[in-house]
């Protein structure tokens, strides 16, 4: 038997994808192309030159994506110096939108960049986050048809965790809302990023459905076809230069911006939808993450493995099919929490986020009970102090060291910049600061 066989809830792959911007020392955004020590694959770009993208293999164990996200953030930082990484989700100040370029990745991707700063601007575009890719092996699944089988209304097992994390999302925004600030002030929020000037984006919602996978497919396919009379508008050719891919609510399938994708590793030649389509769910996609500022990866491990016991949690709980309405609550009180006042989190949202994490218990004591080290406990018991005591969420932290500093936010994203150690290899601690 393998080790996986022998024990099921460890039979995962982990991936983790990560952003951040090149900046100068004096706090502009580099003006230098993706640096070509970046090598591709572990390096690329999201929506701009200057936003670099970490991305880690899927791994079998937190431990190892961990240790691969720093080596890589080391890697970076030193292929870029003197040029920093900025720590924040919420970009730093911007030029105007002809001094940001898009990332030059041939003529449909850069076509495609163009399309969404048109139509969303590009300063929404510059947030930045972590994804984490999930998925699991044989040995789980078999575990979970011999305890809590499929049910009538359920078709995989990724799409009842998919169902059940949907449920889930107003917590995360809680636990890992971690952009209370903007560089252009305003009032603090507990997650701008998963709020209405973030992705909080209503657009993709008609075309979400969790009823079935096919469901889901059959939903990004119709945006995929229907045209926009908002994006028309805006024009698709201008003095004979082409300004989007199309005028449909979706250019691409890249454009449906669902916090949670089912995903399927596609091959040569193969779309996504077409991977989907034909082999099922391989993994889970979860794009709620905020990039984590006391820790120069971006997520910590602690955060990857309380995630863990959401993930276990989520697929050893039957569901019921979740169409667009019910989808529709749950991305309204995520977005209800993201936009709260981080220092002010409303004690009876704080008591039910604290019993939401007792449930995971069970959870944590099966993990350390197949891994020395406690670990799992220890991360969910940070969580739960974190929640009783909501000035250490991370929001809250990061509001008060950033008003306590007397800086703007991008002299302060530039120091917290220059604190981290060239090595990772532990997280920053921010009580100095």
């Amino acid at each position: 038997m393998t080790r996986h066989e022998e024990m099921p809830f460890l039979d995962f792959r982990w991936g983790v994808e990560r952003e951040t911007h090149r900046m100068l020392p004096d706090g502009q955004l580099s003006p230098e192309p993706h640096p070509a020590a970046l090598r591709p694959g572990p390096f690329t770009r999201d929506f701009a030159e200057t936003m670099l993208e970490i991305v880690t293999d899927p791994l079998p164990s937190i431990g190892r994506v961990m240790g691969e996200l720093e080596g890589l953030t080391r890697e970076a930082r030193a292929a870029v110096h003197p040029e920093r990484l900025w720590p924040f989700s919420m970009p730093p100040r911007l030029p105007e939108d002809a001094g940001i370029p898009v990332a030059a990745l041939g003529r449909r991707a850069v076509l495609y960049r163009q399309g969404l700063a048109l139509r969303h601007g590009k300063a929404r575009q510059m947030i930045s986050g972590v994804h984490l890719n999930t998925s699991f092996g044989p040995a789980m699944e078999g575990w979970l048809a011999g305890h809590t089988p499929l049910g009538a209304g359920e078709d995989s097992f990724q799409l009842r965790l998919a169902r059940n994390l949907y449920g889930d999302l107003a917590w995360f925004s809680i636990l890992f809302g971690a952009s209370p600030v903007t560089a252009e002030g305003g009032p603090l929020a507990v997650s701008h990023r998963n709020g209405p000037r973030g992705y909080a984006r209503a657009g993709f919602l008609p075309f979400l459905d969790l009823t079935s996978t096919k469901a889901y497919l059959d939903g990004i396919r119709r945006g995929l076809g229907t045209v926009s009379p908002e994006f028309t508008a805006l024009g698709l050719v201008r003095d004979g230069r082409v300004l989007q891919l199309n005028g449909n609510v979706f250019q691409t399938e890249k454009e449906f911006y669902a916090p949670i994708r089912l995903r399927q590793a596609a091959r040569a030649g193969e779309s996504g939808l077409q991977a989907l389509s034909r082999r099922g769910a391989g993994y889970l996609e979860l794009r709620f993450l905020d990039v984590d500022p006391f820790t120069p990866t971006g997520v910590s491990e602690d955060g990857l493995r309380l995630m863990h016991l959401f993930i276990l949690d989520g697929l050893a709980r039957p569901t019921e099919p979740r169409p667009t309405a019910v989808l529709g609550e749950d991305l309204d009180r995520a977005a209800r929490a993201a936009r709260m006042d981080p220092r002010a989190l409303d004690p009876a949202l704080a008591g039910g986020l604290g019993t939401r994490l007792d449930e995971l218990e069970r959870w944590a004591l099966a993990l350390d009970g197949l891994e020395p080290g406690g670990r799992h406990l220890r991360a969910l018991d940070g969580y739960r102090a974190r929640v009783a005591r909501p000035s250490l969420l991370p929001s809250a932290r990061l509001a008060a060291l950033f008003e306590a500093s007397g800086m703007d936010w991008t002299a302060f994203g530039l120091h917290i910049a220059n604190q981290f150690p060239k090595g990772v290899s532990h997280a920053l601690d921010y009580a100095g600061v």
